[in-house]
């Protein structure tokens, strides 16, 4: 659970189910596990318990509400509107993020030496 987040209603989960992303198509029982943020299950009418289908690239994935939580915006952290358990998403498409806390003077050299590593990451 982030540091800046609060579980409201529900329980965080402890361990980590099989590959849910692949495992859904053949086993329609298994949900993967997601945290909601409190305003957007609001928005979005889900409460704990909720079954819920996105569709991720095509595949779509059924997810089951396991908790709900409030987040500290105010924080900057990185924050997410939902939180998947470990492995939901494994075999999925993915972007990655990443954050770092450097001094001003190192801002431009590090951008630099990232992108002529990474061409296709950006800042």
């Amino acid at each position: 659970l982030p540091q800046d987040n609060v579980i409201t209603q529900g329980t965080w989960w402890e361990t980590k189910h099989d590959n849910a992303f692949s495992k859904q198509n053949r086993d329609e029982q298994h949900y993967s596990l997601v945290s909601v943020e409190e305003d957007a299950a609001k928005h979005l009418g889900l409460s704990l318990g909720s079954l819920f289908t996105l569709d991720i690239q095509g595949v779509p994935l059924t997810a089951k509400v396991a908790s709900i939580r409030k987040v500290d915006w105010s924080s900057f952290s990185m924050n997410f509107f939902m939180i998947f358990e470990p492995s939901a998403l494994e075999g999925a498409p993915f972007t990655a993020i990443a954050t770092a806390r450097i001094p001003k003077s190192l801002e431009q050299p590090l951008q630099q030496a990232i992108v002529e590593t990474m061409p296709n990451v950006t800042a």
